[in-house]
């Protein structure tokens, strides 16, 4: 008496698809945070435009790129207490709603400041 092993045969290929187009999606998002970011592509224009067009010390720019850093450094710390501690009665609806009130805060400061 032999044993027969069947397999299920996918009907569709939905799971295929949708792996290939998460694939895309991580490739492109890795690729556009290669090129954003300070030690990517845009590095050098940035160091020169703050070198020769703003005329900072090397310790003034490496000062700078470190707090433009800060935000990447602290990422992890920001999502667990967005994880765990809800603010509102939502976890990440109203830190997304926040932060982006902050910006634009941060925004109109700019533009109505004249020090900047």
């Amino acid at each position: 008496m032999t044993l027969a092993t069947t397999k299920a045969v996918p009907t569709h290929n939905h799971e295929l698809t949708d792996v290939g187009t998460l694939s895309v999606f991580f490739a492109v998002a890795y690729f556009s945070h290669g090129i954003a970011t300070q030690f990517g592509l845009i590095a050098q224009p940035i160091q020169y435009f703050m070198m020769k067009g703003l005329n900072l010390t090397a310790a003034q720019i490496s000062s700078y790129l470190a707090v433009m850093m800060l935000p990447w450094v602290l990422k992890p710390l920001v999502g667990m207490v967005c994880d765990f501690v809800p603010l509102f009665g939502y976890r990440r609806k109203s830190y997304v709603i926040v932060a982006n009130l902050l910006t634009a805060l941060a925004y109109f400061v700019m533009v109505w400041t004249n020090a900047l």
